[in-house]
């Protein structure tokens, strides 16, 4: 039968399908073959490219990771599941269950970065005594989950929840102290809390990150947080700004546990472990700044990273300063916080129970204070001209923290001289306890009051 009039059948050869096409697709097919490879080639990556990231935004990007903790069991032989732990990844934190399994969930980039490298840091801590740790976890590529992780032993120095002490110890300085946490071991050395100040951080830009945070790993692999002031705690998140040194106006600290005797130095790594950053994906997510600072409150340092960055910390000594605010020292007040500060010593201004007016001429310091604080504490009055009237020692102060330092008034002693620049010269060359009880004695009574003159009794006229 033949075609109709009009509609004469055109011939294809076969497989020939350009009657489907759209005008698009015959634009296509009719340039692509034209065009140059170095063209092609980009264009054919693009739309690639293209695919992916459609893909990508309907589901979210999200990607679930099983892993398993053990730990070292009482008799020192198999290891058993790690149940009472909590393991954080990312600023989240996943629970662990009774045989020691765990769920993380991880973003697009956070899981590429993963999957390339095979493995991760990981932080886990015990609930029991809210101590972390940072073991590396091996990612299983084809199963898609982390190795099982066995836990370290614990470590020699365990962190407390700030304001309690560790089973079996006595606390020595209450919740919301200047210095969050001293404690002493009854059946060790007793230790008492520093504070490594971070001050400035300048991150190169081969940092790659937006985001990240510090913490510090010290010689026996016991792993401090940075700690915030505003935050109330541990300071999970940092801002990078590549390419220039900032000094931070809010105070970030590692609180470091030494003992209270001797000359022993902070030896370890401070570790920048970043967050976020497509280059993250294809290097390792970690900045490690190498750390040897003696026991020298005060003493400011600066500290070059892996990939050249550089942060500076400052050791501030175990002891606070409270300042009581008042009219005679509000000019003079924040430069000498700040000499407080660069002489080991954290400060801070409390309202005055007796009033502005009231006259700076005192000096408290708490059980635990030691003489050679007192001694810093009172160069840095010398140098501001506060008149030291008196210096009471070793005293139960009305706050409760024994490693306090208070500089107020004592009304007594507003009508006495101040200390002279000769006794005070003794005060500070004093080399022993003893010889500073010696010396700050005759200042630690308040004056007495001279009798009044009793007039001669009369004599009764009869």
């Amino acid at each position: 039968m033949g075609d109709e009039e009009g509609h004469p059948r055109v011939y294809r050869e076969p497989g020939d399908v350009s009657a489907h096409l759209t005008w698009i697709e015959r634009f296509i097919e009719k340039y692509w073959k034209t065009m140059p490879a170095a063209v092609r080639i980009p264009l054919f990556v693009l739309f690639c490219l293209l695919l992916i990231y459609g893909i990508y935004r309907p589901i979210g990007g999200e990607f679930s990771v099983r892993g398993v903790l053990l730990q070292q069991s009482a008799e020192g032989r198999d290891p058993v599941f790690a149940s009472n732990h909590e393991v954080v990844v990312s600023g989240r934190v996943y629970g662990v269950n009774s045989v020691g399994e765990y769920y993380c969930i991880f973003g697009s980039k956070d899981y590429a970065r993963l999957f390339f490298t095979g493995k991760r840091k990981i932080e886990v801590i015990n609930r029991k005594t809210n101590v972390p740790s940072w073991p590396e976890a091996e990612f299983n590529r084809m199963d898609q989950e982390f190795e099982a992780v066995r836990l370290l032993a614990a470590p020699a120095i365990e962190l407390p929840r700030q304001g309690q002490a560790l089973p079996g110890t006595t606390p020595l300085a209450p919740s919301g102290s200047l210095i969050p946490v001293a404690w002493a071991q009854p059946m060790a050395a007793p230790r008492i809390n520093f504070a490594l100040v971070l001050t400035a951080v300048g991150f190169s830009p081969k940092t790659g990150a937006k985001t990240g945070r510090f913490f510090l790993r010290l010689q026996d692999y016991t792993t401090l947080p940075l700690l915030s002031d505003k935050a109330g705690g541990a300071a999970n998140y940092f801002p990078v700004v590549p390419g220039q040194k900032i000094r931070l106006p809010s105070l970030y600290y590692f609180s470091v546990p030494l003992p209270e005797q001797g000359d022993a130095e902070i030896a370890g790594e401070i570790v920048f472990e970043a967050e976020g950053g497509f280059s993250q994906v294809f290097k390792g997510n970690q900045e490690t700044f190498s750390l040897r600072l003696p026991r020298q409150p005060g003493r400011e340092v600066t500290l070059r990273g892996s990939l050249g960055s550089e942060i500076d910390v400052l050791l501030v000594g175990p002891y606070g300063v409270v300042l009581f605010d008042k009219a005679d020292l509000a000019r003079d007040k924040d430069a000498l916080r700040a000499e407080l500060l660069r002489k080991g010593f954290f400060s801070a201004i409390s309202d005055s129970p007796l009033g502005t007016g009231a006259q700076t001429n005192a000096v408290f310091g708490g059980k635990q204070v030691s003489f050679q604080a007192l001694q810093s504490v009172l160069v840095v009055l010398r140098n501001h001209s506060v008149p030291v009237k008196t210096i009471q020692y070793r005293l139960d102060l009305k706050s409760g923290n024994p490693m306090e330092i208070q500089i107020g008034a004592w009304t007594a002693f507003d009508r006495s001289s101040p200390i002279s620049k000769e006794v005070l010269d003794a005060i500070l060359s004093a080399k022993t306890d003893d010889a500073f009880r010696a010396a700050v004695r005759p200042y630690a009574s308040p004056p007495k009051e001279p009798k009044r003159a009793r007039s001669p009794a009369r004599k009764r006229v009869s």
